[in-house]
C-alpha cells in the first residue's frame, strides 16, 4: 500500500468518480496522478501458434503486438528475404523470443492494469493493488477501482490485419489460438464459398487502396479505427 501526493506521469481524474463511489470520500482539491512503469519483456511464441502461422515452413513468421497484449502472427514472405515482413510486423524464427512493451501502474503488483484508490486527505490518496481473485469486489470498501480498462477478449485493430491482405480484396482469414494470439492469413478470392481454412473466420479489414468489395462483404477503409475481437 502506498500514500502519495499528486505527482506522476499518467493522470487519472478521480474527482467525481471518487465522490460517486463512497460517501466517505470528499471531493479532492487536486488531480490525482499515478506513476506508470514501462518495461520491455521477452515472451516465447507457443510452438503450436508458430507452426500454424508458418504455413510453408520456409523461413519464419512475422509478429506484431496488439493493444490487448496478445500477438498477431502471419507467415513471412520467403520471396523477399531482405524484407520478409511488412511494417509494423517484425521477423522471428521459431526459437527466438519476442520483445513487447508492457505498462502498469507502479502499485499494480499483479500487473492487470488496475489499482484501488482512496482519498486520505486533500490532494493525497492511498493506493493499493486490487484483488484479482475477487472480481466482484476487487477493492476494499471506500476504495475506487481505477486504471486501464480490462480487456476480457483478445482484440486487434483491423489495419494491422490488413497487412496480410495480399490479394487486396479487403478481407482476411483469422484464427484465435488458445494462447489468445491471432493467426492471420489472406483469404482465397477464387473460392468465395469457402475462402478460409476450417477454424478460421472471414474478417473484413478494409483494403489498403481504394475500397472495392469483391466477396459480397461490406468493405471498410483501413483508415477507420475498426477493432476485431475474439468471439466467445
Amino acid at each position: 500500500m502506498t500514500t502519495r501526493t499528486t505527482t506522476g506521469i499518467a493522470s487519472l481524474l478521480l474527482g467525481t468518480a471518487l465522490m460517486a463511489c463512497s460517501s466517505e470520500i470528499t471531493q479532492p482539491e487536486a488531480v490525482a496522478s499515478l506513476d506508470l512503469v514501462t518495461e520491455e519483456i521477452e515472451v516465447m511464441i507457443p510452438a503450436l501458434d508458430f507452426d500454424e502461422a508458418n504455413v510453408s515452413k520456409a523461413i519464419g513468421i512475422c509478429v506484431m503486438d496488439t493493444p490487448s497484449g496478445t500477438l498477431v502472427l502471419k507467415e513471412a514472405n520467403p520471396n523477399t528475404p531482405s524484407q520478409p515482413c511488412p511494417p509494423p510486423f517484425f521477423f522471428k524464427g521459431k526459437t527466438e523470443a519476442v520483445k513487447i512493451r508492457k505498462e502498469w501502474l507502479i502499485e499494480d503488483e499483479n500487473r492487470n492494469g488496475a489499482v484501488c484508490v482512496k482519498e486520505a486527505s486533500a490532494g493525497k490518496f492511498i493506493v493499493k493493488d486490487d484483488n484479482a481473485a475477487t472480481p466482484s469486489q476487487p477493492c476494499p470498501p471506500a476504495f475506487l477501482l481505477v486504471g486501464k480498462e480490462r480487456i476480457e477478449k483478445p482484440e486487434v485493430p483491423a489495419k494491422i490485419l490488413a497487412q496480410a491482405d495480399d490479394n487486396d480484396n479487403g478481407s482476411v482469414c483469422l484464427r484465435v489460438m488458445e494462447s489468445g494470439n491471432f493467426i492471420v492469413r489472406d483469404d482465397d478470392a477464387n473460392l468465395p464459398s469457402q475462402p478460409c481454412p476450417p477454424a478460421y473466420s472471414h474478417e473484413v479489414v478494409g483494403k489498403k487502396v481504394a475500397c472495392d468489395p469483391s466477396l459480397g462483404l461490406e468493405c471498410k477503409p483501413v483508415e477507420e479505427e475498426v477493432v476485431i475481437k475474439a468471439e466467445d
